[in-house]
C-alpha cells in the first residue's frame, strides 16, 4: 500500500526522511499508523493513483496562515475545496478552513456556470 506524506517524518524502521508530496509505501498497519500521527494521508493501491495535482497543494498550505492567504488568492472554487480536504487531513486550522470555504463561496459566484463562456 501507499500514502502521500502530508508531514515531514523520519520512518523509524528504515530512518529515511520522507518530505511533504513525496510517496511512502509500506504495510496497510504500518500506514495506518502514520495516519494517526497525521503524517501520510489516504492510502492508495497500484490502481489509485494520488491527484497529481495534490503535491501543488500541499506545497500551498506550508507557512503561516497569513502567508498561505496570500499564497491561495484568485484559485477557482475546486482548488478550495481540494484545499479544504487536505488541510482537514493535515493540520485541520479552523480557522484556515473557515477562510478556504468562504474563498470558495466567492470564488463560485464569479464562476460561469457549467458551459457558459467557453
Amino acid at each position: 500500500m501507499k500514502a502521500t506524506v502530508i508531514k515531514r517524518f523520519r520512518d523509524k524502521h528504515t530512518k529515511v526522511v520522507y518530505n511533504q508530496g513525496q510517496t511512502f509505501e509500506g504495510t496497510a498497519d504500518r500506514i495506518k499508523e502514520l495516519q494517526e500521527k497525521k503524517w501520510v494521508g489516504e492510502m492508495f493501491g497500484e490502481e489509485e493513483l494520488p491527484d497529481p495535482d495534490e503535491d501543488r497543494f500541499v506545497k500551498k498550505l506550508e507557512g503561516s496562515i497569513d502567508e498561505i492567504k496570500l499564497e491561495v488568492d484568485g484559485l477557482m472554487k475546486s482548488d478550495f475545496e481540494k484545499l479544504i480536504a487536505l488541510e482537514e487531513k493535515g493540520k485541520n486550522r479552523k480557522s484556515l478552513i473557515e477562510f478556504f470555504q468562504t474563498q470558495a463561496e466567492m470564488a463560485g459566484l464569479a464562476e460561469p456556470p457549467d458551459g457558459e463562456g467557453e
